[in-house]
């Protein structure tokens, strides 16, 4: 009786080590896979439609304030639709911000 109750025992603490092992594995796993999750969640979310036009949407906006702006609003514009652009892709672009672009490059 005292023999099958040690068996017991130690079969009970072996399955406990094996939950904590196997929930430490599964937490060392995600921490590896996670950050490659995260970023092909991040590139699906920039090549959404909404993503894109969101984005023309918003230089779109700023390009027309510039238009409207005096000189010193005209230069702190420049650099802040410069900065918007350049981490946009080109092939994405209307051909008025495109151009827009080109011209703002040039000043």
């Amino acid at each position: 009786m005292k023999k099958e109750i040690n068996i017991l025992v130690i079969i009970i603490i072996a399955i406990i080590f094996i939950i904590i092992g196997a929930s430490l594995g599964s937490f060392e796993l995600y921490k590896y896979f996670s950050p490659q999750y995260t970023e092909v969640d991040r590139k699906v979310f920039e090549n959404s439609k909404a993503y894109v036009e969101g984005n023309i949407r918003d230089v779109e906006n700023l390009r027309l304030e510039y238009i409207k702006a005096d000189i010193t609003g005209k230069e702190a514009l420049r650099s802040t639709i410069q900065h918007r652009l350049s981490t946009f892709p080109e092939k994405e672009l209307t051909p008025e911000l495109y151009q827009f672009k080109k011209e703002l490059e040039k000043i």
